[in-house]
């Protein structure tokens, strides 16, 4: 895929699974007043964070949503699942589809993708305070970008990744960012159904 005259406009498209994961360490006042609180309003825990109202009421430092508790690790973007797929269009005719696991694994003898894997492991809290793990997953256009690019190149397309281990069954390799020519690329709000929310205290 590339142009050879002038200048081309390269539209990006991530369809399929996304992931937003925020973890933060918990002081011992903040953990006792959410447990305080879940229990007297016979609530879950993810009923409690994932209404801002909630989080208003209990007033904790600086948190107004529950994305605000990723302190130790915020990670978002589409990730690894069946149907996750990137979608590269060049100049509105060109159009190639990659899956998202082939790009991450790269099955293939000789590398064909640039890419970054940096793993972290959660599920293993050596400190005296609590760790708040937050995940919500979503289906549908992760983001969309575009940009303009002279003789598009798919080897200077670099793919970021981080590979969350929760527990020892539960991890999600998610693309957190994009880069061109060592330009990270901004895509714009996605258009997506929250289809799974859940939180964990370690």
């Amino acid at each position: 895929m590339n142009e050879d005259n002038s200048t081309s406009t390269l539209r990006l498209n991530l369809f399929g699974s996304g992931c937003t994961i925020a973890a933060g360490f918990l002081e011992n006042e903040v953990y006792n007043k959410l447990q305080d609180y879940i229990s007297s309003n016979k609530l879950t825990l993810e009923e409690v964070l994932s209404d801002y109202r909630h989080l208003h009421w209990l007033e904790i430092d600086k948190v107004r949503r529950w994305q605000d508790f990723g302190t130790h690790l915020f990670a978002s973007g589409l990730y690894d699942y069946t149907y996750s797929v990137i979608e590269l269009k060049l100049n509105k005719k060109d159009k190639v589809k990659i899956k998202l696991s082939d790009v991450y694994y790269q099955y293939s003898l000789f590398p064909i993708y640039t890419k970054e894997i940096k793993h972290i492991n959660l599920f293993e809290n050596n400190t005296a305070r609590k760790l708040l793990v937050i995940v919500e997953t979503t289906i549908g256009k992760i983001g969309t970008a575009e940009i303009n690019t002279d003789n598009f190149d798919i080897t200077k397309l670099f793919f970021d990744f981080k590979t969350v281990q929760l527990n020892s069954k539960i991890k999600y390799n998610i693309l957190s960012e994009l880069k061109y020519e060592n330009k990270k690329i901004n895509f714009k709000k996605p258009d997506v159904l929250v289809n799974g929310y859940y939180a964990l205290m370690i």
